[in-house]
């Protein structure tokens, strides 16, 4: 049976993402979403026609990571995160993402 993934709870990456921090190179191995604000919500009405930006801004403003970042993850990875990025969302589902 899949795992729903919710909010506040970390969900690993199948794919890692290296992130250079000045001299240094950390990974990023999981990503943990918190529960949007009214303002993260603002980011549909910018965003509605730009499905996918829309996706990738809300994992990076709900996981408190740079866009840049969130661009280097991979397909597979975005998936589970965007179903439970946009669930919340007006039109979103109503909750959780299936993992």
């Amino acid at each position: 049976m899949a795992k729903v993934l919710k909010f506040g709870e970390p969900y690993t990456l199948k794919f890692p993402v290296p992130r250079h921090v000045g001299d240094n190179t950390e990974t990023i191995r999981t990503v943990t979403l918190r529960r949007p604000t009214g303002a993260d919500l603002l980011l549909v009405d910018e965003f509605q026609t730009q499905p996918m930006r829309l996706t990738l801004e809300m994992i990076a403003a709900l996981g408190d990571l740079e866009l840049t970042i969130v661009k280097k993850f991979d397909g597979e990875d975005v998936g589970p995160l965007a179903e439970l990025a946009l669930s919340a969302s007006p039109n979103g589902a109503a909750s959780g993402a299936t993992v």
